[in-house]
């Protein structure tokens, strides 16, 4: 039992005590399952915060995304452009935009929608991740991972190369 609490005290040691707290109410309230994870408390506590923040909903960032499409085919790069950072990740380029303004509504409000729903969080997350990466260690690689123009890919060669240029940097160079 001590180990089992030491875990989930390193767990949330840097979080704020009253978060935690919140979160763990929240899941008691509507978790079926005894007791929760600690991935449940944190994806609560993430929840909270972005409520308390006023950063959008998943629903709402559909909303944006879905009155995106409104400009059609014509006014998809200048609607691309004006997206939230998560919603450029998802999208990818702008060509999303100008294919998904093309598809009929009753596919739009279902199949997109669903899909969207399910992928866009671990999108929203990877850009989060990505924002909070140290300045240095972004860029790096950035460096590193450029993008290649659709439809060019890289050896496997290539790609354990970058991968290990990534390595040296986060070991700071020391292998």
């Amino acid at each position: 039992m001590q180990d089992w609490l030491d875990v989930w005290s390193n767990q949330f040691a840097q979080d704020d005590a009253q978060l935690v707290t919140a979160a763990v109410n929240k899941i008691v309230q509507d978790h079926t399952g005894y007791p929760p994870s600690i991935a449940d408390v944190k994806t609560t506590m993430k929840e909270i915060t972005r409520a308390a923040t006023g950063e959008p909903t998943d629903e709402e960032y559909w909303v944006i995304l879905r009155s995106s499409l409104s400009d059609g085919v014509w006014g998809a790069k200048d609607a691309f452009n004006s997206l939230p950072a998560p919603l450029k990740t998802y999208c990818g380029s702008e060509s999303w935009i100008r294919d998904h303004a093309q598809m009929d509504e009753e596919t739009l409000d279902s199949v997109v929608h669903g899909q969207f729903l399910k992928q866009f969080p671990r999108v929203r997350d990877a850009e989060e991740f990505r924002q909070n990466m140290p300045p240095a260690l972004r860029e790096a690689i950035g460096k590193i991972f450029k993008r290649l123009p659709d439809g060019e890919q890289r050896s496997d060669h290539a790609l354990n190369e970058r991968r290990n240029l990534v390595f040296e940097f986060l070991d700071g160079g020391q292998s």
